[in-house]
C-alpha cells in the first residue's frame, strides 16, 4: 500500500512539474514574440523617422543660408534650390505620416509652418535685395522690417516645433528600446527556469527509478 501511495505522489508531482514547465514555456514564447515586435518597431519605425527629422533640421538651416546667399550675392539659383528642398522636405515629412500615423497632426503642422516660412522668406529677401540697389523710403523700410521680423519669428517657431517633435520621438524610441531590453532579460530568466524544471524532472526520474517500485504495485496504482 505504501508503494501505491508513493507512486501516486510521484505521479502528482510529475504532473505539477510538467504543467509549470508548459506554462513557463508558453509565457517565454509570448515574451519572445513581443520582444521581436518591439525590435521591429525600432528598425522599421523609429530609425527612419528620426533620420527624416534630422535631415529636415539640416535642410531648414540650409534654406536659411540660401536666403542669405540670394540677398547678399544676388544669386537667383538660390531660390530654385530652396524650392527643390521644400518639395523634398514636404514629401519626406509626409512619409512620416505613413510610418507613424499617430504623429500626423505634428507633421502637418511642421509642413504648414515650413511653407509659411519659405513664403515669408522669399518675400522679405526679394524686397531686401531690391532695396540694396534702391534705398527704401521710411514707409517701405518699415514694411521691410516687419517682413524680416515675421520671417525670423517663423523660423524660430519652426525650429522649436521640429526639435520638440524630434525630442518626443526620441523619448518614445528610448522607451521602446528599454522595453525590448527588459523583455529580452525576461526571456533569459524564463530559460533559466525551464532548465531548472527540466533538471528537476531528471532528478525525479532518477530517484523514482532508484526506488525499484514493483510493476504490480504500479498497475494497482493506476487501477485505483
Amino acid at each position: 500500500m505504501s508503494d501505491t501511495i508513493m507512486i501516486k505522489k510521484y505521479l502528482l508531482l510529475s504532473v505539477v512539474i510538467i504543467t509549470c514547465l508548459v506554462f513557463y514555456k508558453t509565457y517565454s514564447i509570448d515574451t519572445s514574440i513581443n520582444n521581436k515586435a518591439q525590435l521591429s518597431d525600432i528598425q522599421k519605425i523609429y530609425f527612419p523617422t528620426l533620420e527624416k527629422i534630422d535631415t529636415a533640421i539640416v535642410d531648414i538651416n540650409n534654406i536659411k543660408d540660401l536666403f542669405v546667399r540670394f540677398v547678399t550675392m544676388g544669386d537667383d539659383s538660390a531660390l530654385t534650390e530652396i524650392n527643390n528642398i521644400q518639395k523634398e522636405l514636404n514629401g519626406s515629412l509626409l512619409e512620416i505620416n505613413g510610418i507613424q500615423s499617430k504623429y500626423q497632426k505634428e507633421t502637418n503642422e511642421i509642413i504648414s509652418e515650413l511653407n509659411q516660412y519659405i513664403k515669408l522668406g522669399i518675400s522679405a529677401s526679394s524686397i531686401l535685395q531690391e532695396h540694396q540697389l534702391n534705398p527704401p523710403k521710411n514707409k517701405e523700410y518699415l514694411i521691410l522690417e516687419i517682413k524680416i521680423y515675421d520671417m525670423n519669428s517663423k523660423l524660430k517657431s519652426l525650429n522649436n516645433r521640429i526639435n520638440t517633435f524630434r525630442s518626443n520621438i526620441y523619448k518614445n524610441f528610448i522607451a521602446t528600446l528599454n522595453n525590448a531590453n527588459s523583455t529580452a532579460n525576461q526571456v533569459v530568466n524564463f530559460e533559466i527556469f525551464e532548465t531548472a524544471f527540466i533538471l528537476l524532472i531528471v532528478i525525479f526520474i532518477v530517484y523514482f527509478s532508484h526506488q525499484n517500485i514493483s510493476l504490480p504495485a504500479l498497475r494497482k496504482a493506476y487501477s485505483l
